[in-house]
């Protein structure tokens, strides 16, 4: 996971935990104010229904009227709960009902909620009203205390109005201040807290959209990425085996410029094997062979044989693939490539000029550190012998620089032009004919020192010609 992706979702983590805390109190404040847009209607549904109440007892109280037969039905206990039914067909959403512990009528008998919230009005006589939401559903409940006018009708059952007391047996003998009953409102919602309750639907719908989009946007992104990595590590793959390719193909282009380098090595041992074979060959002939002659010159021939032998070694271990990483220094590694290839470039009168002042040891893989040094070195013996040099040299150099450790090979063949510097470690890029050059021996120095040895190699021109350097540390 990439650190653009992680930036983004933790910013999308962060966006959706701000956006579900929001929603999730303003459920809360949502809520809370349907509860009080419905308890206000309740309240002012109740105080209505109080004032019809009141109205109507006082018709009869005040002595508007004379209570009879034709007229009882405007009593408060009917008329309240003709009033209740009427609104209740007309607002389906509330159902309103006057009920008692202690009813007159049955109709008005209280259900077991109801007389739960009887007796809680019983215990608490300072409680004013209750509010409950029970499933989706919304109770509001007032008390009503019998007053004075009330004690006309439900005081003692001899004082009230003979009428009274040939209709109805029972709701005598209260007192002043006690619970005749309650105003009990069923409420679905109201039309205000069905507004408040769209408003907040719409917002989580909105919410939900947004967190929708910003996971399409994840997954979208998610997948881009995905293909991206699977596509630069197919890149990758293909790179790393073009590389090996490129690296088979240098090391087989070195390998025969090194027979080439080996012929020369070989060369002078041989020959002294061969004069040292024919003296002893003559002297046998004429019967001048002793067994002091015979035992030098054999230990002559051991000799030149042994050189042969650790030429062929040197060989082996240059292209032996060794991905141990070991300690050694630039010294070390300069004096092993040049026993195997001083003999061919001084044999073409180059000098070589060596100045190893850097001690300093450090872990690398030898054989590759030393394939570069090769083809730094054969690089420059190309360009002196190509341009036909006056007096030519190849100079290796060795030195610290801060915490720097630095070879430089350089040489006086004129250097590099200037338009082609930048694209000298680039692969199949080469200075050399089509027949002599393939483009991939600097190419693969650099890959070797910025991969494996996590260091640089530079190029630069100097007054006589091109200078090489490997940077370490």
């Amino acid at each position: 996971m990439n650190k653009h992706l992680k930036i983004f979702i933790g910013f999308a983590l962060v966006i959706s935990a701000v956006l579900v805390a929001k929603l999730y109190y303003e459920r809360i404040e949502t809520e809370k104010i349907k509860k009080i847009s419905i308890e206000y209607e309740a309240k002012s549904i109740t105080n209505l229904l109080l004032a019809f109440r009141k109205t109507y007892q006082d018709i009869f109280i005040k002595n508007y009227t004379t209570l009879d037969e034709k007229n009882i039905d405007f009593l408060p206990v009917t008329t309240t709960n003709k009033i209740s039914r009427m609104f209740s067909e007309y607002n389906l959403d509330s159902i309103i009902k006057t009920v008692s512990d202690n009813p007159r009528n049955q109709i008005n008998q209280a259900d077991k909620r109801q007389l739960d919230v009887i007796a809680e009005f019983k215990k608490d006589t300072n409680l004013k009203y209750q509010f409950k939401k029970i499933d989706d559903k919304y109770y509001y409940s007032q008390p009503l205390y019998i007053k004075q006018s009330c004690l006309k009708c439900h005081g003692k059952k001899e004082n009230a109005p003979e009428i009274i007391q040939k209709k109805y047996t029972k709701a005598y003998d209260y007192k002043f201040g006690e619970l005749r009953g309650i105003i009990d409102i069923e409420l679905k919602q109201t039309k205000l807290s069905m507004v408040i309750e769209e408003d907040y639907q719409y917002k989580q719908i909105s919410v939900g959209g947004f967190l929708i989009i910003i996971l399409l946007i994840f997954f979208a992104y998610s997948r881009y990425n995905y293909l991206l990595e699977k596509q630069l590590k197919e890149e990758l793959e293909k790179n790393q085996k073009k590389d090996k390719q490129i690296f088979h193909q240098n090391k087989m282009a070195q390998m025969g410029e090194m027979l080439s380098m080996i012929a020369h090595q070989w060369r002078q041992p041989l020959s002294a094997i061969n004069a040292t074979s024919i003296s002893i060959n003559l002297k046998a002939r004429f019967d001048d062979l002793n067994n002091k002659d015979v035992i030098a010159k054999t230990d002559k021939i051991s000799d030149y044989s042994q050189n042969l032998s650790n030429t062929i070694n040197d060989f082996r271990n240059l292209f032996i693939s060794n991905k141990k990483r070991e300690w050694t220094d630039f010294t070390e590694l300069v004096k092993n490539i040049l026993s195997i290839i001083e003999v061919s470039i001084i044999n073409q009168n180059i000098e070589l000029i060596l100045d190893l002042n850097c001690k300093k040891r450090f872990e690398i893989y030898p054989n590759e550190m030393k394939q570069v040094i090769l083809n730094l070195i054969q690089n420059a013996q190309e360009v002196l012998l190509s341009r036909r040099v006056e007096n030519p040299f190849i100079k290796i150099s060795t030195y610290e620089k801060g915490e720097k450790y630095i070879l430089e090979i350089s040489d006086n063949g004129g250097g590099v032009k200037k338009e082609i510097i930048e694209d000298i470690f680039h692969p199949y890029f080469s200075t050399k004919s089509k027949k002599n050059g393939m483009g991939l021996g600097l190419y693969m120095c650099n890959a070797i020192i910025e991969e494996h040895c996590k260091g640089k190699l530079t190029l630069s021109n100097s007054k006589d010609g091109a200078v090489f350097r490997v940077i370490l540390g």
